[in-house]
């Protein structure tokens, strides 16, 4: 690429993207006009809308709109700092205590995206002595998490177990393993076998961490996720 810091993979993307645009197909960053719901106003045209991640419906609901509203009443529009020092507020807490209370664990820490989730659990508690061994279709921060905290990756085949086993067999290069699914997978929308999976970890000692991005508020009765979905949630 000569007298450029651009990796060749990525100008080759940008002109692919540079094109999409030209032919009126550029598919990010496009201008909601109001609401996100089931139907949106894009160009001044009411489109479906077949891309969102508010599952619940909960953009736009009343109850939501009004409880913002009084929030930001009481506490502004900011906190004015990092939640380490000054930017925890008592709704976080709140909010906090009550998703460990849904869940049923010990505790809960809020983030601002699930990205930043993943990135934190991997960094935080993997070094590059451990080794994580990761669905082919997780998502791309959670491979992102692994480089950044130079922590060994195997991959196997999505939701397939003896694929799985094998890598678990594969004698550790690492002091622990951690495995990781997600819940439902963004993509396609299969749903992880939660139970195989458990099982797999108990056997060969292993840690197991389950992205719940696209599961939690939807899977199981009551929305607690794919662990009720499947019974296990005890």
């Amino acid at each position: 690429m000569g007298n450029t810091l651009l990796h060749p993979d990525a100008a080759t993307m940008f002109k692919l993207l540079d094109r999409a645009s030209q032919m009126g197909v550029y598919p990010y960053q496009i201008p909601l006009e109001g609401k996100s719901g089931a139907r949106v106003q894009i160009g001044g045209r009411s489109v479906l809308m077949l891309s969102s991640y508010d599952y619940l419906g909960l953009i736009g609901h009343p109850d939501v709109d009004a409880s913002a509203v009084e929030a930001i009443k009481k506490y502004g529009t900011g906190t004015g700092g990092v939640r380490l020092l000054t930017g925890t507020n008592d709704l976080h807490h709140q909010l906090e205590r009550q998703l460990a209370d849904f869940k049923g664990t010990p505790a809960a820490v809020s983030f601002t995206t699930g990205y930043l989730a993943n990135l934190a659990v991997i960094s935080a508690l993997l070094t590059r002595n451990d080794r994580v061994i990761l669905d082919a279709l997780a998502h791309r921060s959670l491979i992102d998490a692994c480089e950044l905290a130079h922590v060994p990756i195997r991959r196997f085949r999505h939701n397939d177990m003896d694929s799985l086993r094998q890598k678990l067999d594969t004698r550790p290069f690492g002091r622990r393993t951690l495995i990781v699914a997600e819940g439902v997978y963004s993509m396609d929308g299969d749903i992880c076998p939660l139970p195989a999976l458990v099982a797999l970890k108990k056997k060969y000692g292993a840690f197991l961490m389950i992205d719940e991005s696209h599961s939690f508020g939807v899977l199981g009765a009551t929305g607690r996720g794919v662990d009720e979905h499947f019974g296990l949630a005890s």
